[in-house]
């Protein structure tokens, strides 16, 4: 397909369905990468934060929470990844999109209308890490205590609000700061 990988992350409790998807990507996408898969939002939400893929192949109706759920949930973190909702259920797809969904495959769902999808993911993905490249200052001061901690971007996994906090989740630390969650989204570029 293209020359630029990005990382993918499948969420979906079915078995079969991972499976399927898996081996689809696999040999008709070899660029998208799978870092992982989850068969529920709970194990879903702790992978996403982990990996931080540039999509997540996401079912809908999960016992549980659902994969609606799911996105609310991340999104109040500062986590940004494309979500391609993979599912069964054609009644969730108004909500899917006003939750920023670049697609929605209604399973079964055909060759082409996957790699369409595919396609989706790729030109976001490209966008914003050009972007993200081209504007990304190395380095950020976050108020923590009665000083400023200086912190590498690359060093940064996620943020997200913790009561009248936000928690710096970093490679080596986690820094509690009293930051709102508009000022935490100032301070951090945009991905």
């Amino acid at each position: 397909m293209r020359n630029i990988e990005i990382n993918a992350v499948i969420v979906d409790d079915s078995s079969q369905a991972r499976k399927l998807l898996r081996m689809m990507l696999t040999e008709l996408a070899p660029d998208v990468i799978i870092k992982g898969e989850a068969a529920n939002v709970s194990d879903a939400v702790a992978l996403i934060q982990q990996v931080l893929p540039d999509v997540v192949f996401l079912d809908i109706e999960m016992p549980g929470k659902s994969g609606l759920q799911l996105v609310d949930e991340l999104s109040r973190t500062v986590v940004p990844y494309e979500v391609i909702f993979t599912t069964a259920y054609n009644e969730y797809a108004l909500k899917a999109f006003r939750l920023s969904a670049i697609d929605y495959l209604l399973k079964p769902f055909s060759l082409p209308r996957f790699l369409k999808a595919c396609n989706k993911a790729h030109e976001q993905a490209g966008l914003k890490k050009n972007i993200y490249r081209q504007t990304l200052p190395a380095d950020v001061f976050i108020k923590s205590g009665y000083g400023q901690v200086r912190v590498s971007l690359d060093d940064i996994l996620y943020a997200e609000s913790n009561g009248n906090y936000m928690q710096f989740v970093l490679t080596d630390k986690k820094i509690v700061s009293r930051l709102t969650m508009s000022e935490t989204e100032a301070l951090l570029p945009a991905a």
